[in-house]
């Protein structure tokens, strides 16, 4: 029997599973009937659990397994914490925070294969027949409900496509199904502009009128990354603004113009799929129509280009390209159906980002989850005081 004063604890944690439940979540109903059970063993009156928590040795075993079971239930299937190694997603992370990953939002992934549990997997590297196997894929791909979908400019945690071990964190800017194009900068989706997010960062050319006003701006936006260029005697000025500060600039008397500077195209291809038919560059590229489970492509030289890897490494379909035709076992074939969604994703600090304009792009069962919440930062030997339990936007 429960004790009167944890029935409404009880009760609350049901109602609670209940509302998952009525929701489709049913893992996460699941996973609050578990803590239920729990907080049964923990409070009730029955004989055995009362003669459990008389015996010292025998009831800290028991919670040490309890808790042990649900950090590692955690880790799998609610949160991570990553750390940023980089500036690539500056102003929104900066190197050193510490960011705790939701991966409520999007369903957690089935864990590919013992190695990818956290603690369990140590028992495993320990024996030398299963540790030949721990780059392999033991189950196949499944994920559970999530609270949302993901969405165009949600933060993503996920596994680099080259380098599955390898975690990185970008801004998702391509849906499966979008049709992206980026021009001068400027990113476009089925012909629509989209605005930027303010704390993405983009280099701007700068020419000042007011040199004295100008500076008095620069510093009090704290913008030191300036870089001075001295054409036919014409004073311009190249520097790296976030959102916030272009608008403040704008507003500024001491300037002249401002302009966004874009790398141009070039006789030789600097950004994916490097092909001599798509003279690409990191800032006009496209179009990318960002491959959606269902949705089917004529195969020609710029779509073999362009989705030949994930079809060979992800889809798992081989189709070899001879003479203009493509063969898939022996037979030609004139178009291709995805069975899987794609993304593409790039990083906040524009030019100094290694993202989908370099590799392409990430497949959904690389997503690891959703980037939530700063819990704090420290670079530079130093506690960044203001970045901690900050919101990621």
């Amino acid at each position: 029997m429960i004790r009167k004063n944890n029935k409404f604890k009880l009760i609350g944690l049901l109602t609670i599973s209940i509302f998952l439940f009525v929701f489709t979540l049913y893992w996460l109903s699941l996973g609050f009937l578990l803590i239920v059970g729990i907080f049964f063993m923990f409070n009730s009156g029955f004989r055995f659990f009362v003669w459990l928590r008389a015996k010292t040795w025998p009831y800290l075993f028991f919670i040490i397994v309890v808790f042990v079971s649900l950090a590692i239930l955690v880790r799998v299937f609610c949160f991570e914490i990553f750390s940023i190694p980089s500036g690539s997603m500056e102003d929104s992370l900066l190197t050193g925070d510490k960011v705790l990953v939701s991966k409520l939002h999007y369903g957690p992934k089935i864990p590919g294969s013992p190695f990818e549990i956290p603690w369990v997997n140590l028992l495993f590297y320990i024996n030398k027949e299963a540790r030949a196997g721990m780059d392999s894929t033991w189950w196949g791909y499944r994920r559970l409900g999530g609270l949302s979908e993901i969405r165009r400019n949600d933060v993503v945690v996920f596994n680099h496509p080259d380098e599955k071990k390898v975690f990185y964190v970008k801004r998702c800017i391509g849906l499966p199904g979008s049709t992206l194009i980026m021009k001068k900068g400027i990113l476009y989706d089925n012909g629509v502009k989209l605005p930027h997010p303010l704390p993405v960062r983009n280099e701007y050319t700068i020419w000042p009128g007011n040199t004295a006003a100008f500076n008095t701006l620069l510093d009090s936006l704290e913008i030191n990354n300036v870089r001075l260029i001295d054409e036919e005697g014409v004073l311009k000025v190249r520097l790296t603004l976030n959102g916030h500060q272009h608008k403040a600039l704008l507003k500024s008397p001491g300037i002249d113009s401002i302009k966004l500077s874009h790398y141009p195209v070039d006789t030789i291809p600097h950004s994916f799929p490097y092909h001599q038919s798509m003279l690409w560059s990191i800032d006009n590229w496209g179009p990318v129509i960002v491959p959606q489970k269902g949705g089917t492509i004529s195969l020609t030289t710029s779509s073999y280009a362009l989705y030949k890897d994930i079809m060979k490494y992800f889809e798992k379909v081989d189709i070899e390209e001879t003479h203009n035709e493509y063969l898939l076992e022996g037979k030609k074939v004139t178009h291709y159906t995805f069975k899987h969604n794609y993304y593409y994703v790039i990083g906040d600090n524009r030019h100094n980002s290694i993202d989908s304009r370099y590799w392409g792009f990430v497949p959904e069962q690389y997503i690891v989850g959703k980037a939530a919440v700063v819990l704090y930062s420290f670079h530079a030997g130093s506690m960044r005081w203001a970045r901690t339990l900050k919101l990621v936007k």
